[in-house]
């Protein structure tokens, strides 16, 4: 492998005030040990980040995010067409597509990772990945190595908020996107449970958590629960909500019993018309009036049985509570900038798996409809061609 350039990245570790920080200049303070490495993740241990993020509030004070060790320098790498950088205790390398990314770690950090909820570790990959790239993305979505779902992880799909700035959403505005390494601009962060789950789902649900549902109250937190909303975040066909007894309702997906008021499970559904109102690509006149039980309980899944209190309300009945949407359909971004990343420890992993990694992704990315035996919606196709994700060209991202 041929060296490109060393990059140089120098943190400022201590309370000690420096007249300037260059890349070459004294400070008054010290570098720290070389068990730093273990700082990373340890300072997050003492001081997990805040979750989930709809509990938060504008007067909600949080601490600091925790400081940054020193991290001497990593490389930058050629190999066969693809780029690795190597730091203290991580390397990344990009496939030659420019498009995916893969984060390598120790066993013994990854195996840790694994063990604790996504929310606790995710702020310590994003900011090593930080420490390579620049502030560009507006997701940042990680995936087991294994092809199908890691036997070791407990879910098929993860995600935390990290920032929100949209009013109307029924979400407080927060930004702790600091404890991420990002300085600003990251909206969330995903864990997929196996490379396959980029097309077969549940990424599609994962992301469009950034957005809701916190708008409709229901017994199922972040989702549509018992509800006739049908998309990505739960619930069954619009309109199929029907009395069948004393506080005994039946519900159906496309004639079938099987929906889940937990989100769906794949992509084989679009977003409904509520969801792309939440993630600004349609106005609110787009959206149908809702039912839904806010203490609904199955009675029978298999039967699409479940009892509650059953109401209806329209989208005007909402935004009288959470307000409108601002920024309003007409004003909102149309792109997400998207990292999608592979995690891996010890070795690298071969080349054939990250080339199917590369192309699962670019299927599930890319800005056409794709012709797919399984009928799985890229993210193109879920929001009905009005937004689409921009993965491509990474190395114009490094630092």
């Amino acid at each position: 492998m041929q060296p490109i350039r060393p990059r140089f990245l120098n943190l400022l570790t201590t309370t000690l005030t420096c007249a300037a920080v260059l890349m070459t200049a004294g400070c008054d303070s010290e570098p720290l040990e070389d068990d730093s490495e273990e700082l990373l993740d340890e300072d997050l241990d003492e001081n997990p980040p805040f979750e989930p993020a709809d509990e938060l509030t504008p007067a909600d004070e949080f601490a600091p995010p925790p400081s940054e060790p020193a991290v001497p320098y990593y490389q930058l790498t050629e190999d066969n067409g693809m780029l690795i950088a190597e730091g203290q205790d991580y390397r990344v390398r990009i496939h030659r597509s420019r498009q995916v990314v893969e984060l390598n770690v120790s066993d013994e950090m990854l195996s840790d990772w694994y063990s604790r909820p996504f929310s606790r570790w995710a702020p310590g990959a994003t900011r090593r990945l930080y420490q390579v790239f620049a502030d560009d993305f507006d997701f940042i979505v990680f995936s087991a190595a294994t092809v199908g779902q890691h036997h070791g992880l407990p879910h098929d799909g993860e995600s935390v908020r990290v920032s929100n700035d949209i009013q109307g959403l029924g979400l407080s505005q927060f930004d702790r996107t600091d404890w991420y390494g990002s300085q600003g601009r990251l909206q969330s962060a995903v864990m997929l449970g196996g490379i396959d789950h980029v097309v077969s789902g549940p990424s599609l649900r994962e992301l469009g958590e950034r957005w809701g549902n916190a708008l409709v109250l229901t017994s199922h937190v972040d989702h549509f629960g018992f509800s006739d909303v049908g998309g990505q975040l739960g619930g069954c066909s619009l309109g199929t909500v029907e009395s069948v007894g004393e506080d005994l309702w039946y519900c159906d997906f496309n004639g079938t019993t099987k929906w889940s008021p937990d989100g769906a499970d794949r992509n084989d559904r679009p977003y409904a018309e509520l969801e792309l109102y939440l993630m600004g690509l349609v106005p609110a006149e787009a959206v149908p009036p809702i039912t839904w039980a806010e203490d609904g309980e199955w009675v029978d899944p298999n039967k699409g049985l479940f009892t509650g209190t059953v109401e209806t309300a329209d989208i005007n009945d909402l935004r009288a509570v959470h307000g409108k949407r601002y920024p309003a359909h007409d004003q909102s971004p149309r792109e997400f900038r998207t990292l999608f990343v592979v995690l891996s420890s010890g070795e690298l992993i071969d080349y054939p798996r990250f080339h199917h990694f590369d192309a699962r992704v670019r299927e599930f990315a890319a800005p056409y409809n794709i012709a797919d035996q399984q009928k799985m919606y890229n993210f193109y196709e879920a929001t009905s061609g009005l937004a689409r994700l921009d993965t491509k060209k990474l190395d114009a991202s490094l630092l």
